[in-house]
Formats: structure tokens, C-alpha cells, sequence
């Protein structure tokens, strides 16, 4: 039986200069024929497999380039009850407008995931972020009054020129978004992304150490417990999700570039 579920969306208005994720420009067709082959792999796998979900996880790539109807649609081919069952769609701030949030809501998504990465422009716009920070707030007050409880929002740090001042600000400014669960992530380079030109300007070693010991100390001081080594999250709002690979439980991967570890089989 399997129960912990990741769905691969690998549609992007742009490719971000960091990102080595499996991806490719959105468009209708693409998405049509997408939909339709995942359709197949899902019956495909239960067909071969009990499935059962107690999490599935729309991962990217931009999951909210699909529609809340589509987003539906998917979850209708799992032909089972899911509730209780922990919903999480990534999305990019951009796509979260008032329409989205009200059909959303009317899915059986219940996490949402902004990838907010920073909040100071000049590092959004060095990552291709197309969002402003003056309008974060506005993208998670639009969710909370959709009637979602459990908000996550993305942090980056290690990048190119990145002060622990400037740390410091994002962080102060995180914690007045009153994030339900935060996840952080050092920035890394593969050689095949277009940042790759700028890795000597990462921050070296030991300031990455300082930047994630303020990070840690900052957020559980602010009532967000760590949970894992790059999770934080107000009692009760833990990913199960995230969990579940900490813990090493089986889980599906499904979708292109998708993977996932079933037994001892990866």
C-alpha cells in the first residue's frame, strides 16, 4: 500500500536562472497531452499498487499554472475518500489571484505553498522571481481569507552578496507574515543553470553555518519548532508530506521527472 503521493507539474511561464528541476514552457496543448498521460500513469500504478494516500504533494515546476478544475480532476482519478488526507499545491505568487483562491477553495487542496524565496527585490530579481515584496502580503491575505489554515512559504538564503543583515531583514519579515510553516533552502548551483556564472560569489563556508544558525534561532524564536533539518512550522502545521521522506516511508513519484522509493527500490 502506498500513501504518500508526489505529482510532478513541470509547466513554467520562465525558467529561473537557479532551478535544475525537470521543466518546460506552459502551454495549452502541452498541458492537455500532460494531463492525459499522467491520467494513465495513475491508473497504471493502481492497478500494480494499493494506493491510499494519507499526503499527495503538486510539486514543480508551477502547480498553479493548472486550473483548481483540473487540480480537481486529478485527485478524482485516485477514485477514493480524501479526507483528512494532506493536499499541498506549490505555487508561484504570481498565479494566486482572488478567482484562483475561490475555486481553489472549493478543491480538496488544504497546504498551500508560495514560493516567496525572498523578500527584498533586489535578490527576487536576481532570481527571476517575476513578484514584488510589497505585494507578499497581499498573495497569503488573499489565501487566509479563501479559508486556508496552512500556509507554507519558501525561504532562499546563501545567495551571491547576501549580508547576514540582509538575512536578518528577510527574516524579520517572514515572521511578520505570520507563515504557518516555513521551508528553507541554501541556494546551490548545479554547472547546467545560467547562475552557474556567478558560483564564486556564493557565500563560503562558514558564513552559510552563521546564516543557518540565525535562520534556526530566529524562526524557533519567533514560535515556528524545527522539525527537520529545513522545515519549520507552528504546533500542529508539520508537513506529513515532509515527514514522510525524513522518516524514509515509501512514497510515489509520479509525473515526468518525478521519482520516488518503493521497498528498497528508488
Amino acid at each position: 500500500m502506498l500513501s504518500y503521493i508526489y505529482i510532478h507539474v513541470p509547466f513554467c511561464l520562465t525558467k529561473c536562472g537557479y532551478c535544475s528541476f525537470y521543466s518546460e514552457k506552459f502551454s495549452l496543448l502541452a498541458k492537455r497531452d500532460y494531463l492525459d498521460t499522467l491520467k494513465q500513469e495513475i491508473v497504471n500504478y493502481s492497478a500494480e499498487y494499493k494506493l491510499s494516500p494519507k499526503t499527495i504533494y503538486f510539486g514543480g515546476g508551477t502547480p498553479s499554472l493548472l486550473s483548481p478544475s483540473e487540480l480537481a480532476e486529478i485527485l478524482s482519478w485516485f477514485n477514493c475518500d480524501l479526507t483528512g488526507v494532506e493536499i499541498t499545491l506549490e505555487t508561484n505568487p504570481i498565479t494566486i489571484t482572488s478567482k484562483y483562491v475561490e475555486e481553489l477553495a472549493k478543491t480538496d487542496v488544504n497546504r498551500v505553498s508560495l514560493g516567496i524565496q525572498s523578500y527584498i527585490d533586489k535578490d527576487l530579481h536576481y532570481l527571476g522571481r517575476k513578484h514584488k515584496q510589497s505585494t507578499i502580503k497581499s498573495y497569503i491575505t488573499l489565501l487566509r481569507d479563501g479559508g486556508f489554515t496552512n500556509i507554507s512559504g519558501d525561504l532562499m538564503y546563501g545567495l551571491p552578496n547576501q549580508t547576514l543583515s540582509d538575512l536578518e531583514t528577510v527574516l524579520d519579515r517572514y515572521l511578520d507574515l505570520d507563515l504557518d510553516h516555513i521551508s528553507i533552502y541554501c541556494l546551490s548551483l548545479d554547472e547546467d543553470v545560467p547562475l552557474y556564472k556567478d558560483i564564486k560569489q556564493l557565500p563560503d563556508d562558514d558564513t552559510i553555518a552563521e546564516m543557518y544558525s540565525k535562520i534556526t534561532t530566529k524562526l524557533q524564536a519567533g514560535g515556528l519548532r524545527q522539525y527537520e533539518i529545513s522545515n519549520f512550522s507552528k504546533e500542529g502545521k508539520e508537513s506529513a508530506h515532509n515527514l514522510a521522506y525524513w522518516l524514509q516511508k515509501d512514497y510515489l513519484g509520479l509525473g515526468a521527472g518525478a521519482f520516488g522509493t518503493i521497498g528498497n527500490v528508488r
